[in-house]
């Protein structure tokens, strides 16, 4: 029997985190000891699921040894996003349409590249935050937009008359996912929108935090331009290309480096890729 205990992010309010993370530990070390009891083995199993970054903030011993023998850490990379969304079209394609199934992800659009020569399901990929349910609400937008035709396949126009509208789904994610842990969240999206270009620099940033949230703690600023980085709400570049946290995790923050918005923000926040564009 499995004891699976999920939600565990709806209490992680701003006041309450010290008394909240109490509880978690002594829920963490209660399922603990009863996965390790022999008397329990193969009879009863407690799974917790639980956000990284909350695990991160709390403080008891044996952490890190209980991560390390008993956690397993849910991510997703390009190969394994691409396998999971081929297996739902080789699913729920619809007979008729033909599918050329090395393509793997990519079989269900009409074109092999698009913007930037991108295949369109990386183009896709760089909106999102690498979770299913993310490629999932874009395929909805592009298929609320198609117009069947002939091959019933997605076109490059449907790729691109998606965005704006995927866009504010991930925006509104962004707000529902984190307004009660933190209630400015808005007013720091407000930040963004106020730059007006998908990469700026930290004392831009701080500038214009200040200004929005009224206050004068550079520290407030940085501490909310480290929240965006480790949620890849904006990434940095590494080598030639701008890369975020979802992608590599061993990424680390450097504050003499310019940020880049996530592109599936640029719609929603009304960003511009440059200044010289946005003259």
């Amino acid at each position: 029997m499995f004891i699976c205990i999920d939600q565990l992010d709806e209490n992680w309010l701003q006041g309450e985190i010290p008394e909240y993370s109490k509880i978690l530990i002594n829920l963490i070390q209660a399922c603990q000891h009863i996965n390790t009891q022999s008397n329990f083995k193969n009879r009863i199993r407690a799974i917790i699921f639980l956000r990284t970054d909350i695990y991160e903030t709390l403080m008891f011993n044996d952490k890190n040894k209980i991560y390390q023998d008993s956690a397993v850490e849910i991510r997703w990379d390009t190969t394994a996003l691409d396998s999971m969304f081929h297996e739902r079209i080789k699913r729920y394609a619809p007979g008729p349409v033909s599918l050329d199934v090395s393509r793997k992800s990519n079989c269900i659009f009409d074109v092999r590249n698009v913007r930037h020569g991108a295949t369109p399901f990386t183009h896709i990929l760089r909106r999102t935050f690498y979770r299913p349910r993310d490629i999932i609400v874009y395929m909805n937008k592009i298929r609320n937009i198609h117009s069947a035709d002939k091959n019933g396949l997605y076109s490059s126009k449907d790729i691109y008359g998606a965005e704006k509208d995927y866009s504010l789904s991930m925006y509104q994610e962004l707000l529902d996912e984190w307004g009660n842990q933190r209630p400015d969240i808005l007013k720091e999206m407000m930040v963004l929108q106020t730059i007006g270009v998908q990469s700026f620099a930290t004392d831009e940033y701080v500038q214009i935090h200040k200004q929005v949230l009224e206050h004068d703690d550079r520290g407030r600023a940085l501490e909310s331009l480290r929240f965006f980085f480790f949620n890849s709400i904006v990434g940095q570049k590494i080598t030639a290309n701008w890369e975020y946290v979802c992608v590599n995790p061993y990424m680390q923050l450097d504050i003499e480096k310019n940020f880049h918005v996530n592109s599936g923000l640029k719609d929603r926040l009304m960003l511009t890729e440059n200044r010289s564009t946005r003259a």
